[in-house]
């Protein structure tokens, strides 16, 4: 009687266990699989399919994307994608704000809105104060199958219906071997640093032929103190191009003032012809031979990596 007892008691007990643990120890949440917004830790991916999930972010936004899914565990990979954006924005990494972006462009209105306001005076490149780039905001920028990952989505954004069409400029229709006019348009817009340039003092457009002129230049976006080159180039109102000076500077010094903390100060000065200059300042991270770089950068193929250009145009009488 007692071993027919024991062997109902033990398949009950089993039963019993299973239910138990079925109910309290198995938590009912969705798989992370069926909520793309799960994957934001998940390590980032380079690629062109537009169904990727969301790539790695920082601690801090990490955090931030956790607090967010609460309580939308059946979000859209659309909506993560956004979230995303917002998130990298916050965080001041501007090149994988404007790529979350771009994953959703095509059906998320306000994130199309959102790229024309970074595309915009390339504030998706610039460095903002008190702020650094990370790695991957830096592969945006100069990895060459990321970056063109990112303008082939950008290409299917239609933002043609925010920014009208335009006619091709002289820039696009240069001829190869005119360089004054490859010069003139030569631009970087994923530049992480910045080039100054000015006359006397910023803002001076008026001049007189009389007189000479100090050139004051800055470059900015890297660590300070680090070595960058900058070098100035000159079309004259005749049309003569020529290269003022080349040489290497200390980022974030400022050039053509004197300075009360030093005793000797070299400042450059130059004459100007009557009529309208041109100046074209190009900053880079290694020395350059001018002419084979407005050539090779007019072409798409610049022979350094980072690389920016400002340009100052004046009136001499």
């Amino acid at each position: 009687m007692r071993q027919k007892l024991e062997l109902i008691l033990i398949p009950v007990i089993i039963g019993i266990f299973l239910i138990h643990y079925q109910i309290f120890i198995t938590p009912d949440e969705p798989s992370s699989i069926d909520n793309p917004a799960q994957q934001i830790a998940s390590p980032p991916i380079v690629s062109e399919n537009r169904n990727t999930q969301p790539p790695v972010v920082s601690t801090h936004s990490a955090h931030q994307a956790q607090v967010i899914r609460v309580g939308y565990e059946h979000e859209s990979s659309e909506v993560s994608w956004y979230t995303l954006g917002e998130l990298y924005e916050q965080d001041g990494q501007l090149p994988l704000s404007l790529e979350a972006f771009s994953h959703v462009c095509q059906t998320h209105p306000t994130a199309k809105k959102r790229i024309k306001a970074l595309l915009k005076n390339k504030r998706y490149a610039i460095v903002e104060k008190d702020n650094v780039f990370n790695s991957d905001s830096l592969l945006v920028l100069f990895d060459d199958e990321r970056r063109q990952a990112l303008e082939h989505r950008l290409s299917d954004c239609d933002l043609d219906a925010i920014v009208p069409p335009q006619a091709p400029s002289e820039c696009e229709t240069a001829k190869s071997d005119d360089i004054k006019t490859q010069l003139k348009c030569l631009h970087n817009p994923y530049a992480p640093i910045t080039v100054s340039l000015w006359l006397d003092k910023r803002g001076k457009k008026q001049f007189n032929s009389h007189q000479k002129v100090t050139i004051g230049y800055q470059i900015n976006g890297l660590k300070k103190g680090s070595v960058a080159y900058f070098t100035l180039l000159n079309v004259s109102p005749s049309g003569h191009l020529a290269m003022i000076f080349s040489e290497p500077i200390e980022v974030g010094k400022i050039y053509g003032q004197l300075i009360e903390q030093s005793s000797v100060a070299t400042v450059k000065q130059i004459n100007l012809e009557t009529g309208q200059e041109y100046f074209k300042a190009i900053g880079t991270i290694e020395p350059i031979d001018w002419k084979i770089f407005i050539k090779a950068a007019a072409n798409g193929k610049p022979p350094v990596k980072i690389w920016e250009t400002v340009e100052l145009m004046v009136k001499v009488k």
